[in-house]
């Protein structure tokens, strides 16, 4: 359904399998100035995202960053049109128009360590709207299925042939976090 998919992308929680992104149908679009963006600037982006509009002062008060660095990175932001600028105020232009992410699915593949896998679904929450561990068909399905619901993680199972849904993921609000925003940048760096 137009999912861009990463596989085995590095994050600083680990490296889920693999990670759906299914974009919104509309967005604006400024690839080139947002492929320059790095980590430090989807914290801030982040930051302002959840914050609300912040004087440069306030984000190195509050981000614990030098000035300079600070200035550099919300010009840049300007540049990319993620963030306006009113007079010394930074706001966060609206997720709906800048966010690519309608929904970012992270699945956790695991053979027998289902627990493991459970561990690393409920980190992927983190960034994602949804998180799901694949396994193959267990015993303990049932088992599986109660503590991965207690964690709003869902289940699919590979039965050799197909894939079902044993137990759909609850839905979790992206951005999310910095994370979020990263996932949704890489993501941008695929529609084009």
């Amino acid at each position: 359904d137009g999912a861009i998919m990463l596989r085995e992308a590095e994050l600083p929680t680990g490296v889920p399998y693999l990670i759906a992104i299914q974009p919104r149908p509309h967005f604006d679009l400024v690839v080139a100035k947002r492929r320059r963006l790095e980590l430090r600037h989807l914290q801030i982006l982040y930051f302002l995202n959840d914050c609300g509009s912040s004087t440069a002062d306030e984000v190195v008060r509050l981000l614990n960053q030098s000035l300079k660095r600070t200035e550099l990175v919300l010009r840049d932001l300007v540049e990319a049109g993620l963030v306006t600028r009113h007079r010394n105020r930074f706001t966060a232009r609206s997720v709906s128009k800048v966010f690519v992410a309608k929904r970012i699915i992270a699945i956790e593949a695991k053979m027998r360590a289902w627990r493991e896998a459970l561990e690393q679904a409920t980190a992927n929450l983190w960034f994602a709207s949804h998180s799901y561990i694949l396994i193959p068909a267990l015993n303990c399905l049932q088992l599986i299925r109660e503590e991965a619901k207690k964690l709003g993680v869902g289940v699919l199972v590979f039965d050799g042939k197909q894939t079902r849904t044993a137990l759909h993921s609850r839905k979790h609000p992206i951005p999310a976090s910095y994370g979020s925003w990263l996932i949704n940048e890489w993501a941008m760096g695929q529609l084009k």
